[in-house]
């Protein structure tokens, strides 16, 4: 039967990094949206008021009301995306920091016992290429000793 991971953060400086990241640009694309989305409802009112429409109006409460509900549906939007994409990006970085973390652990052990075992990654890595180099540069110097 097939071990099935429990841990995901296992490079947190770098997986974390990328989190915040995602999180940071995110609320910077929101407030930009918000900033834009009020800039443009102010203008409404604006010519609302420049064509002498009373501020008791439905027309006000209108935009007020859209206002608010378009604001709600981005905010539910933009979490739900954060939700997905955080998920997304623990997922993709544990496949790049695994080989990372399985690569120091390897030349820390074969540092320490000076015995050659073949280097391998699990299956569904990103960096096989590095575990192919390392096996093959490591046998070149195992069969010119």
């Amino acid at each position: 039967m097939k071990k099935m991971r429990t841990r995901f953060i296992i490079y947190p400086k770098f997986q974390y990094s990328i989190i915040f990241a995602n999180i940071a640009a995110l609320l910077l694309c929101m407030a930009f949206i918000f900033f834009k989305i009020d800039a443009t409802f102010s203008l409404m009112k604006e010519m609302a008021n420049s064509a002498n429409i009373s501020p008791q109006h439905n027309f006000f409460t209108l935009l007020g009301l859209q206002q608010s509900v378009i604001f709600e549906k981005i905010l539910m939007i933009s979490s739900l995306y954060l939700i997905i994409s955080t998920v997304a990006i623990i997922l993709l970085s544990h496949k790049m920091a695994g080989p990372i973390v399985r690569l120091k652990s390897y030349l820390k052990e074969l540092e320490e016992t000076k015995t050659y075992t073949k280097l391998s990654f699990r299956k569904g890595d990103y960096f096989i290429d590095v575990c192919d180099q390392v096996n093959a540069t490591l046998t070149t110097i195992m069969e010119k000793k």
